[in-house]
């Protein structure tokens, strides 16, 4: 028997309408609050038995991921104090889509326990499990139709984890009929600029420095969701078959190269 194990060019995130004025998570301070009000490392080790690696935005296998960018750290009682400066003494109820598909083992139960451990600080979760198709469904934005609370979501970078494309997507203001923001619940001039900026740069420094800037930015606003981790693959087969993983786009899953051996 023969493994391999690597980490996944999938991203996953919880995200929520901020570009929604009358939405809780328009303000900054529920945002922050959130982000330190669940506990991923303890997620991390109990519920996908230390097969994930957090990551802050940029994924880990990419050569413009910034060390220097600490993940959010989990901080109830700092949590609450930020949801009572943003006049939710008490909290607030918010529906909790959760997305439940075997693309990533155990990512049901991720969401789960993130929405469990938010209604502690005050974020009480209307849990609603999402099957694939319907995610996609509710993901993909149209005018007037986007999720109306936190959602768990993903999505890939590839290989070598060039968040650029993706950043389109999720963190560049939602345009109609445009593709631009097709997934995106952020409204943010500075982001939408900076991703705009970052799709024109060629020269591998300036485009280095340039994500820095955007991932530092995305962290301290919270925006374009919450990076969770990036899964850890395995893979394993028998001693009679020649495999080699696959990894283009990222997910190492393709069966490209296998074949008997003689």
């Amino acid at each position: 028997m023969k493994t391999f194990s690597t980490i996944s060019g999938n991203h996953l995130y919880i995200d929520f309408p901020s570009f929604d004025p009358k939405s809780p998570f328009a303000k900054r301070e529920v945002r922050q609050a959130v982000a330190r009000g669940f506990d991923l490392d303890a997620i991390i080790a109990s519920v996908l038995y230390g097969q994930g690696i957090r990551y802050n935005g940029v994924g880990v296998d990419s050569s413009t991921y910034d060390k220097s960018l600490a993940n959010y750290t989990y901080d109830p009682a700092e949590a609450r104090k930020l949801l009572a400066k943003a006049e939710f003494p008490n909290g607030f109820d918010t529906p909790c889509y959760n997305l439940t598909t075997q693309r990533e083992p155990y990512i049901k139960e991720v969401g789960e326990a993130i929405y469990a451990y938010l209604q502690t600080i005050g974020v009480r979760c209307q849990v609603r499990g999402l099957e694939y198709s319907a995610w996609l469904d509710m993901i993909r934005r149209k005018p007037n139709h986007a999720p109306d609370g936190i959602i768990s979501t993903m999505s890939g970078q590839g290989i070598p984890s060039d968040p650029a494309n993706v950043w389109v997507l999720h963190l560049h203001e939602y345009v109609p009929e445009s593709g631009l923001g097709a997934f995106s619940l952020t409204k943010d001039d500075k982001a939408t600029k900076l991703v705009k900026q970052l799709q024109g740069t060629m020269a591998p420094a300036k485009r280095a420095g340039l994500i820095k800037e955007i991932g530092q930015y995305k962290h301290d606003m919270v925006l374009g969701g919450i990076p969770t981790y990036q899964p850890v693959v395995t893979l394993a087969w028998r001693d009679k078959f020649a495999f080699t993983p696959w990894p283009f786009p990222g997910y190492w899953r393709g069966f490209q190269e296998v074949s008997a051996v003689p």
